[in-house]
C-alpha cells in the first residue's frame, strides 16, 4: 500500500490531455502486430490504441490465442480482434451521448 501511495504522490502532475476537436470526436483506432513475436509458443503479438478526441481512451497489447502459418493470417487476426473493439467504443461513444463519426482504424498494411 505504501508503495501505491508514494506512486500517486510522485504522479499527481500526469495525465491525459483531450484535444479541443469539438467539432470531430471521432473514435481513431491503431492497430500493429508482429508476426512470431514470442519465439516459445511462435504466436504473434498484436498491439493496439484507440483514441477519443485526441485522447488516448483504449490500448492492449496481448499475445494472440493461436498460431499461424503467414503473416496474412496473423494480421487478419489482429485487425478481427480490434474491430470487435472498435464497435464496441463506437457504441459505447454514443451512450455516452458523443455521437462519433463512425470509427477510423489505421493497420501498418
Amino acid at each position: 500500500v505504501k508503495w501505491i501511495l508514494r506512486y500517486l504522490k510522485g504522479t499527481t502532475s500526469h495525465g491525459i490531455m483531450f484535444g479541443s476537436q469539438h467539432g470531430d470526436p471521432s473514435v481513431v483506432g491503431y492497430v500493429d502486430f508482429d508476426y512470431v513475436g514470442d519465439l516459445d509458443g511462435k504466436r504473434s503479438t498484436t498491439r493496439y490504441v484507440f483514441t477519443l478526441a485526441g485522447g488516448p481512451v483504449c490500448w492492449k497489447s496481448i499475445i494472440q490465442s493461436l498460431a499461424t502459418m503467414s503473416t496474412t493470417g496473423a494480421k487478419y487476426m489482429a485487425v478481427a480482434e480490434v474491430s470487435k473493439e472498435a464497435v464496441w467504443l463506437a457504441r459505447l461513444a454514443k451512450e455516452l451521448a458523443i455521437e462519433p463519426d463512425g470509427v477510423q482504424l489505421h493497420c501498418d498494411s
